[in-house]
């Protein structure tokens, strides 16, 4: 699954250090966080699944303060161009927010507009699920 944290009109940005993701992150920024969906004993449904793992995935990156979190899911990402894509396909939604960054060690995060990432200088150094993402919206 992906999902943006968007703080007012900006959207989560991550660039991940040398150690962290293996080569095919390398120099490579991304828009939100994500990770896998993992099956729970007990979920009966694809919606309630998905929600207890973005939760999970969202308590990893941010310290949230609020048991709320207003999420619209945008539809799948498949991008088979990159080796990351030919062995996934992802959820994607967008989350609204305002957490505190956790990570800031192995990752360097930022929040930036729409506008700013479609300029070639940020657009180029994005990953492909992230290309998808900004050539959707």
């Amino acid at each position: 699954m992906s999902c943006i944290p968007h703080r007012g009109t900006a959207a989560f940005l991550s660039e991940r250090g040398q150690e962290v993701g293996g080569d095919f992150f390398h120099n490579k920024v991304s828009i939100g966080v994500g990770g896998h969906i993992n099956p729970i004993f007990g979920m009966d449904t694809f919606s309630a699944l998905f929600m207890e793992n973005l939760g999970r995935e969202l308590e990893e990156e941010f310290d949230i303060q609020s048991d709320f979190m207003n999420v619209h899911i945008k539809g799948y990402v498949n991008g088979d161009s990159d080796e990351v894509g030919r062995v996934h396909i992802g959820v994607l939604a967008d989350v609204v927010l305002a957490p505190t960054v956790r990570e800031t060690e192995q990752l360097h995060v930022f929040w930036i507009t729409s506008n700013k990432l479609k300029r070639p200088e940020m657009y180029n150094r994005l990953e492909n699920w992230s290309k998808i993402y900004v050539d959707m919206y």
